[in-house]
């Protein structure tokens, strides 16, 4: 007996069945995709944390640690007062 005869002759799957595989699958993607937006949310919770924290860092500087940088005192409060959301 060939493989072809073999594969000819094996019973089809029932509609249930292919019909949970594809759910299966579906769902496998779903949920690929919805891990993939919680990393992406989390990376930008991140990037907010580190931004308010450099922009109180900026704040708090003295005038010769400003220039050591090439900012004014304007500049800085400039960038401080922006909300972290901000870029």
């Amino acid at each position: 007996m060939n493989t072809w005869t073999v594969a000819v002759n094996r019973p089809r799957a029932e509609p249930f069945e292919r019909a949970v595989t594809r759910l299966a699958a579906f769902g496998l993607r779903a949920l690929k995709r919805s891990q993939q937006h919680v990393a992406s949310f989390a990376a930008l919770i991140d990037q907010w944390r580190q931004r308010g924290r450099d922009r109180a860092l900026l704040r708090e500087m003295r005038e010769h640690q400003l220039r050591d940088i090439g900012l004014t005192r304007a500049d800085a409060l400039v960038e401080a007062d922006k909300p972290f959301w901000r870029m």
